[in-house]
């Protein structure tokens, strides 16, 4: 339209589950997203696209999952600065190797960078918030389901999809030193 500002952003983020950090990052984001929109002239016509790339805190995770609490909680003082930004979080989700959960946000990534961004969210509430496992496909489904995708593609999607990809970003990742 004439004579009004247009603003498209694009914003990457490297995602690591094992990290809350990235959860409460998302949020403040998306406060500071509300906040443009509402004070910049023409902020309200500006489109923000988040993308997902998926990166590995551990190269070689364990193969069993293991209790949040020990490896967050104790490891990086999470617990303290959750509460401080208002999260419920529960500590009790297991973690593992984080693959499969980066496939479900691959799948979201099909459906557009709206479902993406949703699936990322799902995934980091069903773990932090929801005491869910990021090993697990039927807690990986049922966080996808809140985001808008059905929980029999999301198992489908597991059983052949999405793992070349993810490799290839994690290992694009580490040679950028992510």
């Amino acid at each position: 339209m004439e004579g009004q500002l247009r603003h498209d952003h694009l914003y990457h983020h490297h995602f690591r589950h094992r990290l809350p950090f990235c959860y409460l990052g998302r949020a403040r984001l998306s406060r500071a997203i509300t906040l443009y929109r509402k004070t910049i002239p023409g902020g309200s016509s500006s489109t923000f696209e988040i993308r997902w790339h998926a990166c590995l805190l551990d190269v070689k995770p364990p193969a069993e999952s293991v209790l949040v609490t020990d490896v967050a909680a104790k490891k990086f003082g999470a617990d303290r600065l959750v509460a401080q930004e208002g999260f419920t979080f529960t500590f009790s989700g297991g973690v593992g190797n984080t693959r499969d959960s980066h496939r479900v946000i691959q799948l979201g990534r099909t459906k557009g960078t709206e479902v993406e961004d949703r699936a990322a969210m799902a995934a980091m509430e069903m773990f932090f918030e929801g005491g869910g496992d990021f090993t697990s496909w039927d807690d990986l489904a049922s966080g996808a389901e809140t985001a808008g995708i059905e929980a029999a593609e999301t198992k489908a999607w597991l059983e052949e999809g999405g793992g070349e990809q993810v490799d290839s970003e994690v290992e694009q990742a580490h040679e950028r030193g992510v």
